[in-house]
């Protein structure tokens, strides 16, 4: 349902959309048209989104993991075999979309032929009102706070877009390959509000800052490794999407603001999921609106116009995640002690009982 009502708005949407950026009217058709396509698959991917997602909350993460490695493959596969074909914006667009059907119809066999807690019963397939407002209480908060990231990074890309179309381009390309640095963090968060809502659940609240400081460890020591072997190679990386030499150097420069620091965005990742964990979805939603959005775009309007470079834009980034972490820190210790608070006053009655 959330699949076909983005299809219809990003669809009908698309131009309008890449207007507000500062789209150069250049590569404004083009952009349009892939942008139409990729919407017109948001069903499929929608799909494998929430597919993926009850399978990891059940602990199985190396199945969604596989589907997104063979996603990946036919993406690249599907993008060579269209473009030969002649097909440029459309092809690399038509390939992203079907290899994210084949994941999500390979996440839908799984949870057809699985016997736990997330097996698909078709027989049984409707909307249970309860349930749903149950999983609207996290999913909502959750849902807008991704959504306020889509816009202050809407609102930086129209920035960008304003500085010429090598800016744009050469942000695009370095985009293809500080997403892999980004993923460490973020799957490590994943894995990490799982490990937490267990262990609440199970009462075990040591293995809960555990689970925390380990997931952060993991977290720096991947980011950091994979995006100083990625600036490393960027030269050969971007040449692979760009010949043009300006646009290279201004990919590079994106790389060496984020590839070092995106350490810092999967701490604060791992926090804001740990709130979530705990039941604090609408905290960690408000604490990203103050202090990553409305951040960034206070900084576009203040800082950026007093020295209106490239990388004074990603400078908002790194200052953001830290005054994130130690928000959501402060929130979540103290969400925490009084859930444990909590349930030592239920065990101390039990005991008096």
């Amino acid at each position: 349902i959330i699949g076909v009502f983005m299809l219809l708005v990003g669809f009908f949407g698309a131009e309008t959309f890449l207007r507000w950026t500062a789209c150069d009217q250049s590569i404004l058709a083009p952009a349009t048209k892939y942008l139409q396509i990729y919407f017109l698959g948001m069903p499929i991917m929608m799909l494998y989104n929430f597919t993926a997602g009850m399978l990891r909350a059940v602990g199985d993460t190396f199945r969604p993991m596989i589907y997104l490695l063979i996603s990946g493959v036919a993406n690249v596969g599907l993008n060579i075999f269209f473009i030969s074909l002649g097909l440029t914006v459309e092809g690399v667009a038509i390939g992203t979309v079907a290899s994210q059907g084949i994941s999500a119809v390979l996440s839908v066999i799984a949870m057809l032929k699985h016997e736990g807690h997330c097996k698909l019963d078709l027989k049984k397939f409707r909307i249970y009102k309860e349930e749903l407002v149950e999983i609207l209480k996290i999913g909502v908060p959750s849902g807008l706070q991704s959504s306020m990231f889509s816009i202050s990074n809407v609102m930086i890309a129209t920035t960008i877009n304003s500085l010429g179309v090598a800016y744009t381009t050469g942000n695009a390309v370095a985009s293809q390959f500080d997403g892999f640095v980004y993923t460490m963090g973020n799957s490590t968060a994943v894995a990490c509000m799982s490990f937490i809502s267990q262990n609440l659940g199970a009462k075990k609240f040591g293995r809960i800052r555990q689970s925390i400081f380990t997931a952060s460890g993991i977290a720096s020591v991947l980011s950091l490794t994979l995006g100083s072997i990625v600036y490393l190679l960027a030269d050969p990386l971007c040449s692979i999407m760009t010949a043009d030499p300006v646009v290279v150097r201004i990919a590079k420069e994106r790389l060496l603001m984020l590839c070092f620091f995106y350490w810092m965005c999967g701490i604060m990742d791992i926090l804001s999921y740990a709130l979530r964990a705990i039941g604090k979805s609408t905290t960690a939603m408000v604490i990203s609106l103050i202090f990553v959005c409305a951040f960034r775009i206070l900084w576009l309007n203040t800082f950026f116009l007093l020295n209106p470079t490239f990388m004074m834009v990603y400078w908002s980034y790194p200052i953001s995640w830290v005054m994130t972490i130690g928000v959501n820190l402060i929130f979540f210790i103290s969400a925490l002690n009084k859930i444990k608070n909590k349930e030592y006053d239920k065990e101390k009655k039990k005991a008096l009982a």
